[in-house]
């Protein structure tokens, strides 16, 4: 893939090779990288707002940018890098993002439904709203994660990591909590109807 392709908003880029390259800080709002092959690269800063990233490969790669209203449903982003990413009204809708770095990241009102999550870093993201309904986040490290009226419907949070996690109005009916870490949480108004806590810590 040639580096002297100029990115620009709407860019038609669907199948494309992208792995190692560097774009940072530019503006790829609108742009249609469905299929992409992205690994390892560097789009820190970089501007994916409404974007189209269905079925992408970005494992590995640095994407610490703006994913507003994106679509990443069935992207690879395994051990991507998302920290402090703008990820508001997102889709990432049966995606993978094992041990991926999200601490910080905005997710409010996010699709992660059936998304893989699992030992993924989501200290303190903001979660609220969001839809994480069958998703898998064992091992998972949500401390401090804001998941006010998330839903958490059949997710597996086994060995999750979720103290001091707010979960105010969250519903987490029939999901999988063992031996999870509640220490903190607060889960006023949860709904949480058969919901597995086997093993799990809820000490304050």
């Amino acid at each position: 893939m040639s580096t002297e392709l100029v990115p620009v908003p709407g860019i038609d880029l669907a199948d494309t090779d992208l792995s190692h390259l560097e774009w940072c800080g530019v503006n790829l709002s609108g742009a249609n990288l469905a299929g992409v092959i992205g690994r390892a690269t560097r789009f820190t800063g970089t501007k994916f707002d409404g974007a189209c990233l269905v079925g992408s490969q970005w494992q590995g790669s640095d994407l610490r940018g703006s994913f507003l209203g994106a679509n990443l449903t069935q992207g690879n982003f395994c051990e991507a890098d998302f920290r402090g990413a703008l990820l508001q009204g997102a889709i990432l809708r049966h995606s993978i993002l094992v041990r991926a770095s999200m601490a910080g990241a905005i997710l409010n009102g996010a699709n992660l439904i059936a998304a893989n999550l699992q030992g993924a870093d989501l200290r303190g993201a903001n979660l609220r709203g969001a839809n994480l309904s069958g998703a898998i986040l064992k091992d998972a490290n949500l401390q401090d994660a804001d998941l006010q009226g998330a839903i958490l419907e059949g997710t597996n949070l086994e060995l999750a990591d979720l103290r001091g996690a707010i979960l105010r109005g969250a519903t987490l009916s029939s999901a999988l909590l063992l031996c999870a870490e509640l220490e903190g949480a607060d889960l006023t108004g949860a709904m949480i109807e058969e919901t597995c806590f086997t093993g799990t810590c809820l000490t304050r």
